[in-house]
């Protein structure tokens, strides 16, 4: 009897404790950070990953713990939040119901989960994130600046270039700024807080404060300025004299050339100003603030002139060593003024920064005339040179980067300059008595591939070194394939958009250096985030696109904007569309909150962007004539353009601008009914049925199929956007078919087309006709931009037309790569999130790919062998994935995996959890 009690007793003993789950947590995140420090918002957004080698994990409820300190959350007490346990699948999105609403402090944080059998996990290592200074009383810090000159308030548009109105261009050279201060006792915590217009540079004794250039990026300053925060603790020092030193450029703040857009006339210019704020806690508890005010001293230096567009230069006769230390005598330096604030409100910077990601070494040099050296760097490239020269005093070098050479070697200095009306992509050195004096850059950058320096011989230029500089995307993928120039277009693709983000997307940094909307949006944003972790740099471009967008609804063609793309007034006070501008453009503001959407699953997204996207809705709306919008760029660089007069040559604007009404009155509709707002739901709906019905009436002939004037564009977007009717869509395609076959198989379309091609064709049982296209060596097409590894994409898929070969456009094809040959499609507003659907049917012997998402890494492998197909699969902790096969193929082996893998109602669909699959594939015969 006594052993049976006993055994009970531990049976029971046993019982009480559950299995502990085999799911591991890391990679927590807020703001899709880890560990940041600046957080703006009192509600963040929260996530972790979930980790396994189980087949078929999943999570079914998490518990979150915050605290004040580490200490407290190492023993479970959550002094500030305890969310208890939490029934919820979801473990990323997460806005937990507390408020961080305390400036300059850290909130520590964890999570444990249960999965699908209830069995709990431990708790992840500790997380954190310190709060930015979130209200505007809490700067204590003061703008400073050289000079004293009001802001306006004044918002214009800009779109003809008015050569009356002058412009200033004095405050050119760099601003050095200096303080010194004491620390008192052993320090606990330094933070920063700071901001600079246009660009700045932060020290503290003498040692440059993080490794960002080019910081903040590029608002319109009017509605917001980026800050950005730093622990500095370790670079101050205790008890004694610290420095704190600022270096100030003009960027797009103080723009110093004249161009296209105007950017030295807009309304927010000033001379440079700064702002920063260091919050100094010591061990003792006490707290001290160091603020910029009129203590701090000021005084030009050797760069004598800066610009975003022009280079700069620098006078190394004007010696500043150590100007950034405390040694240094600041006596005849003068103290800066307070200025007034930029009218932007201050929000913490969270897309990533802009870093010199590489270094390049010249792969070739000759000398095509006397003092005329050319480096070759072997590839397009964005950014600047570091270089060093010897010579004689006063001797001025002239430093030019760009992409074309002349016929007898030397730089071309024309390429690209038809946006800049003055100095252009020119650096100027002057040389000092040193033995060897450096040129290096800061508030600038340029698209180039060649430097050519004149002034000097080449055995007086000691060293060269190109720097690589954009937004520091982290690149999230991989792609490998048996199509060796198919690996050399996804390498091609990468490096143009990297290339094209200088804290806007899509940006074509050589002539334009602005971010036209349909390149951030439609022609770009797959690629960049099917490559890239990029949710934060769209989540700031769509802020961008919001905070540009007019009274009338109007979004400009391009954003950040001084106003040009504004709307300007007729005679009769009304708007008058600007030639360089569509619907489809300003559409981008639809696209991109879209697109966000499904690629983080964040309702949030959609309910900020509603408003602004019903607005510009609207304003398209009331620019139709029964139904019909006439306006403007259309279908950009296709095949015949400017052959019938400005813009399209084969397909009518009032087609693709129509079909841009539609698409903006349906998603319009979509984002209503997903928040519940059925009024405005069926209003748009409406409205798009008839839109539909005038756009058919006008565009379709009903006897052939054809629409507007029988190009690839016209089918392509009446298809894919749904415009078609019913009956006819067996019609229109078959003409697609001949229009493709009447251009030898090779693409006509431009900006407005080619996503509908390629995504039509890819989804409607076409992906050997679309990988023929991609795969013409010839132009129109693709593959024509690539030569090897090291090139970039263009602006014009015909390479007889106008354009760049160093562009961001055709790098609409990179997702293609990802979506529809390997056959991952990933999109958070739906269940299942993710969709397989490889290409096997194209000629290509084998892909291989791997994505991180917010769920973890997908790794998708399919191989053909000699009578079968090998398809390695492997989803990440809380996925499930929907398996679509081409109906010729059978999957042979499901039977290895009962429990994870389901058929779809007898059809080739299957649905797999998350885990690790080796399935096998068999051709039907």
């Amino acid at each position: 009897m006594h052993y049976k009690v006993c055994f009970l007793l531990v049976l029971l003993y046993t019982m009480s404790f559950k299995a502990q789950s085999s799911i591991n947590i890391s990679q927590l995140t807020v703001e899709y950070l880890s560990n940041p420090i600046g957080i703006h918002r009192i509600s963040p957004l929260m996530g972790w990953k979930l980790f396994s080698e189980e087949q078929g994990k999943s999570q079914s409820a998490y518990q979150v713990l915050i605290a004040s300190s580490k200490t407290l959350l190492k023993e479970d007490h959550a002094d500030i939040f305890n969310t208890g346990k939490i029934k919820s699948s979801q473990n990323i999105n997460h806005r937990l119901s507390f408020s961080a609403n305390k400036s300059n402090t850290f909130y520590y944080w964890k999570v444990k989960i249960w999965d699908e059998k209830g069995d709990a996990t431990p708790y992840s290592n500790i997380a954190f994130w310190k709060t930015g200074l979130l209200n505007k009383d809490d700067w204590d810090a003061k703008w400073i600046s050289n000079k004293y000159q009001e802001v306006s308030s004044k918002r214009e548009p800009f779109s003809r270039y008015d050569k009356s109105r002058g412009f200033s261009a004095e405050d050119s050279s760099a601003v050095y700024l200096r303080k010194q201060f004491k620390t008192r006792d052993k320090l606990k915590a330094a933070t920063t807080f700071v901001t600079g217009l246009g660009y700045y540079e932060l020290y503290l004794n003498g040692q440059k404060v993080g490794d960002h250039v080019l910081d903040p990026v590029f608002t319109d300053y009017q509605k917001n300025v980026k800050y950005l925060a730093y622990d500095v603790t370790s670079m101050l020092e205790p008890n004694k004299k610290n420095t704190v030193s600022a270096l100030l450029g003009n960027g797009f703040y103080n723009h110093t050339e004249r161009d296209l857009f105007q950017m030295e006339k807009a309304n927010w210019k000033t001379p440079p100003k700064f702002l920063c704020q260091i919050v100094l806690e010591y061990e003792s508890g006490a707290k001290e603030t160091i603020i910029s005010d009129t203590d701090w001293k000021w005084s030009y230096g050797p760069i004598v002139y800066n610009s975003i567009r022009g280079g700069e230069t620098i006078d190394a006769r004007i010696d500043f060593s150590g100007w950034n230390t405390s040694d240094f005598d600041h006596s005849k330096w003068q103290n800066t003024v307070e200025v007034p604030a930029p009218l932007g409100k201050l929000t913490y910077q969270y897309l990533p920064p802009m870093r010199e990601v590489k270094t390049l070494k010249p792969d070739s040099i000759w000398s095509p005339k006397s003092n005329v050296t050319v480096f070759d760097f072997g590839e397009n490239l964005t950014g600047y040179a570091d270089v060093t020269i010897k010579g004689d005093e006063g001797k001025v070098v002239d430093i030019y980067f760009n992409e074309a050479l002349n016929p007898d070697g030397s730089l071309n200095l024309k390429h690209s300059t038809s946006h800049t009306f003055g100095r252009f992509q020119h650096g100027k050195l002057i040389l000092s008595k040193n033995e060897t004096d450096a040129f290096k850059p800061r508030f600038t950058y340029h698209g180039f591939r060649y430097v050519q320096i004149e002034g000097v011989s080449k055995d007086a230029i000691i060293t060269i070194e190109a720097k690589s500089v954009h937004t520091d995307l982290k690149e999230t993928s991989t792609f490998q394939c048996s199509n060796p120039r198919l690996n050399q277009l996804h390498q091609a693709v990468k490096r143009t958009l990297l290339n094209s983000v200088h804290g806007m997307p899509g940006e074509e940094a050589t002539r334009e250096k602005m971010g036209w909307t349909y390149d951030g949006g439609m022609n770009t944003m797959e690629s960049y985030l099917c490559n890239f972790d990029a949710i934060n740099t769209f989540k700031k471009y769509l802020d961008d696109l919001i905070e540009s967008q007019e009274d009338n609804g109007h979004v400009p063609p391009i954003v950040p904007t001084n106003g040009w793309g504004f709307l300007e007034k007729n005679e009769k006070q009304q708007d008058t569309i600007i030639q360089y501008d569509d619907p489809w453009w300003g559409g981008t503001l639809a696209y991109v909150a879209q697109e966000l959407y499904e690629s983080t699953g964040d309702t949030a997204i959609i309910k900020d962007s509603y408003k602004p996207i019903k607005d510009y809705t609207s304003f398209v709306m009331k620019t139709a004539k029964d139904d019909i919008v006439y306006w403007s760029l259309g279908d950009w660089l296709d095949l015949e353009h400017n052959k019938n007069g400005w813009g399209p040559g084969l397909t009518s604007v009032e087609l693709t601008s129509t079909a841009g009404l539609y698409y903006l009155c349906d998603i319009t509709a979509q984002c209503a009914t997903m928040l519940g707002n059925m009024k405005d739901a069926q209003f748009y709906s409406n409205h798009a049925k008839r839109i539909k019905e005038a756009f058919n009436k006008k565009f379709l002939d009903e006897e052939t199929g054809w629409y507007d004037k029988k190009s690839q564009t016209g089918q392509a977007v009446s298809l894919y956007y749904n415009l078609v009717p019913e009956t006819f869509k067996e019609k229109a395609t078959q003409k697609l078919m001949e229009s493709i076959e009447k251009n030898n198989y090779h693409t006509s379309v431009g900006f407005i087309g080619v996503r509908p091609l390629i995504q039509y064709l890819s989804e409607n049982g076409y992906k050997k006709l679309m990988y023929r296209l991609l795969t013409q060596e010839e132009s129109p097409g693709w593959l024509h931009f690539v030569k090897d590894e090291r090139s970039t994409m263009g602006e014009n898929l015909n390479a007889k037309g106008y354009g760049t070969n160093h562009h961001p456009f055709a790098t609409n094809i990179g997702f293609w790569l990802f979506e529809h040959l390997s056959g991952v499609k990933i999109d958070f507003s739906k269940s299942p999130t993710i969709t397989l659907n490889p290409g096997l049917e194209v000629d290509v012997q084998w892909v291989k790919t791997s994505q991180e998402t917010l769920l973890g890494n997908i790794v998708n492998h399919w191989e053909k062998k000699t009578d079968n197909v090998l398809y390695h699969i492997e989803l990440p902790v809380n996925a499930n994935a929907e398996l679509i096969l081409p109906d010729n193929y059978s999957l042979t082996n499901r039977e290895d995996y009962s429990s994870s893998i389901q058929n779809i109602q007898g059809s080739n669909k299957y649905m797999l959890t998350s885990g690790s699959y080796n399935l096998r594939l068999i051709k039907k015969p």
